[in-house]
């Protein structure tokens, strides 16, 4: 036995006054209880109990290490309490980092479900672009990032999640572009309302345009997906977005789909974690319920 374990014992009978029911709690049988203790006394020198007919009693030296050892076992009690609450989510806290556009169009309505399931769980959300997620990834500052791909793979472990389609999109001034199929260089002869620069989806309209011999050189450039949208919207010129974030505006006809002759490539939303860390018991549920939902989905359509 180890040090602890002896203890264990030692503490055992303590309570109980009984090395038989020691034996019992400790499932252990009773000559092992017997020689722990006679190990211990052994190592500190001293007698620990009195043998008596019905059980035995602490010596005074004995009752001064028993009040000690009680402390430490009733604080490893706690510890292990606390490890359980945590297991099963009645404790805990789950960091995430992601966009503003992500957190809204995305991961709102799979956190309300969350919470509303684990109550007690605290959630810190931190909001920012693509590279200060990863910032935060690689600094321990979040558990999780939810960001469009791709990401360093070097660093991150990463779960695909769903597939978004980016458009153009315009409101009623500009919609007879929005009436037949048009050259992504008469798109870029609009006024061009697109996110403003260090941002995933910005990198992504600029390598479009790179890749097409075009040179991107924005009317407007915005810090969210919400101006983006009211911006097209009342005429200011042909804004870039996620066409699963704007299904309502399309839907009530307040936005119209621009549709170019060349094909915008499909992009990925995807969960980054750093490799070889572990992660907390909440942020691994969250990132199930995550896969969980974007699977149900997928299997509906």
């Amino acid at each position: 036995m180890g040090n602890l374990e002896l203890y264990r014992t030692f503490y055992m009978v303590a309570l109980t006054g009984s090395v038989t029911r020691a034996a019992e709690l400790l499932f252990i049988t009773q000559p092992s209880v017997s020689y722990a203790i006679k190990q211990l006394e052994e190592q500190l020198g001293i007698a620990l109990f009195i043998r008596k007919p019905k059980g035995v009693e602490l010596t005074a030296e004995g009752n001064v290490l028993y009040r000690h050892v009680a402390e430490g076992m009733e604080a490893m009690a706690t510890g292990e309490q606390a490890v359980e609450q945590f297991k099963l989510m009645q404790r805990g806290e789950v960091r995430i980092g992601t966009s503003d556009t992500l957190c809204k169009f995305f991961l709102l309505p799979y956190l309300e479900h969350y919470l509303r399931e684990y109550p007690e769980i605290h959630i810190q959300l931190s909001h920012g672009k693509t590279p200060d997620i990863v910032r935060w990834l690689r600094d321990g500052q979040a558990d999780c990032g939810i960001v469009h791909l791709p990401v360093d793979t070097e660093w991150f472990d990463v779960i695909k999640l769903a597939e978004i389609q980016d458009c153009f999109v315009v409101g009623e001034r500009y919609k007879h572009l929005a009436q037949e199929v048009v050259p992504l260089r008469e798109v870029f002869g609009h006024p061009l309302i697109v996110l403003s620069q260090n941002s995933n989806t910005r990198d992504f309209i600029e390598a479009i345009a790179e890749e097409h011999g075009l040179q991107l050189k924005p009317e407007i450039e915005l810090g969210s997906v919400e101006l983006l949208i009211e911006f097209a919207r009342i005429g200011l010129g042909v804004s870039f977005l996620s066409r699963e974030f704007i299904e309502p505006q399309l839907r009530e006809g307040t936005l119209y789909e621009v549709r170019t002759a060349e094909p915008i490539p499909s992009r990925t939303i995807g969960i980054a974690t750093v490799k070889g860390k572990p992660l907390p018991t909440a942020a691994r549920k969250l990132i199930g319920l995550l896969q969980e939902g974007i699977h149900t989905q997928l299997g509906e359509g």
